[in-house]
C-alpha cells in the first residue's frame, strides 16, 4: 500500500481521535486539507479495517471507529454519550465446546461525571 500525503493526513487525525464517527474524521481532515474527499476517506477507513489497524464498532444508534485493537468491551454513557473501553477480565463459560473467535459487549449506563 502506498503511503500518500492524503493517507498521512488521515492517519495523523485518526491518532488524535478516540471512538470517532466517519463524520468526525471527515470534519477534522477537511480542516487540514479540504481537497481530500469523502470517498477517499471511506476507502482508506476500509483499508485500515481490512489490515486490522482499525475496527468498526456498531453501537445502538451509530457506528464508531476504534483504533484500540486489543480485545475489549465498551461502556456508553446514556446521558453524555461518552464511550469508555473496558478490559475483559474473565473468560466466558463455554460448556458447549464452541470455538469463539471474538466477542463484543457494550454496557450502557451513567459515567462518573453524569452521576454527580
Amino acid at each position: 500500500m502506498r503511503n500518500t500525503k492524503q493517507k498521512q493526513i488521515i492517519n495523523s487525525v485518526i491518532e488524535q481521535l478516540f471512538h470517532f464517527t466517519s463524520d468526525d474524521l471527515i470534519s477534522k481532515v477537511s480542516e487540514i486539507d479540504s481537497t481530500i474527499g469523502r470517498a477517499t476517506i471511506f476507502r482508506y477507513l476500509n483499508e485500515l479495517i481490512e489490515q486490522k489497524k482499525l475496527q468498526k464498532v456498531h453501537l445502538d444508534k451509530k457506528v464508531v471507529y476504534d483504533n484500540c485493537m486489543h480485545e475489549h468491551n465498551h461502556f456508553v454513557c446514556e446521558k453524555c454519550g461518552k464511550i469508555i473501553d473496558l478490559v475483559k477480565t474473565q473468560p466466558i463459560c463455554n460448556p458447549y465446546g464452541l470455538v469463539i473467535n471474538r466477542s463484543s459487549v457494550t454496557y450502557y449506563g451513567l459515567c462518573d461525571d453524569c452521576q454527580k
